[in-house]
Parts: structure tokens; sequence; C-alpha cells
């Protein structure tokens, strides 16, 4: 079985650390950072399937990060997790799947499997 492999950013040890271990348990592979300049430094030698990183961070916010992520040409969806996603550029918007705080892990679940049922066979 090819298990989906998320790169999940987030400054916060308990918030990373939490969604971590759901989504193992859900089935995906997870590789967890605390910034957003770490996940780009992975993102050079790594392939993800989906990105989840949190707004505000220091050592690269997540923005950022989906705007190096869009430049690089890769196409993989980013889920954007922040309080204040309606501050964000349009254009930034357009880059990312946004996720409000609180996160609710049973929507995050389901926006997953939507835009991974949204990949072509291959």
């Amino acid at each position: 079985m090819n298990r989906k492999h998320i790169l999940v950013a987030d400054d916060e040890p308990m918030n990373r650390k939490l969604l971590s271990e759901v989504l193992d348990a859900c089935g995906y592979r997870i590789t967890a950072v605390e910034n957003g300049a770490e996940a780009a430094a992975l993102l050079a030698t790594n392939d993800f399937d989906a990105i989840i990183t949190d707004l505000h961070m220091p050592g690269g916010d997540g923005i950022e990060l989906a705007r190096q992520v869009r430049r690089s040409g890769k196409a993989i969806p980013i889920f954007l997790v922040t309080i204040d996603g309606e501050s964000l550029a349009r254009e930034d918007r357009a880059q990312v799947v946004l996720k409000p705080k609180p996160l609710s892990i049973r929507k995050l679940l389901e926006a997953l499997e939507t835009e991974f049922d949204k990949e072509p066979p291959g």
C-alpha cells in the first residue's frame, strides 16, 4: 500500500505531535518540522503528497513556504492553518486551502481526501 506522505510544519510542539499522531493513525506517513525553513529544506530533497502548515511561525511562515512551493512548480496541496486567513492577499489565499483555528481534525481529514481524490490516476 502506498501511504500518502504529508509534511507537517508547526512551531507548537503539542500541535505538531497531535496532528502527526492522528494522521499516522489514519494511515498517512508523516514528517514533522517546527518552521517553514526546515520544511523548505526537506521539500528540496523529498517528495510529499501534501503540506499542512501553520501560518505564523518563526524561521519562515506558512505563506512564504506556500510561495516557495508554487515557485518550484510543485502542484501539491497546501493546507494553511490560521486564525486570520481573511487578512491574506487574494493571490496568497488562492495558493492554499485555508483551515481555520481551532482546527477540526475531521474537516482536515475530509479536505485531505478531497484533494487526493482530485489526483489523476498513476
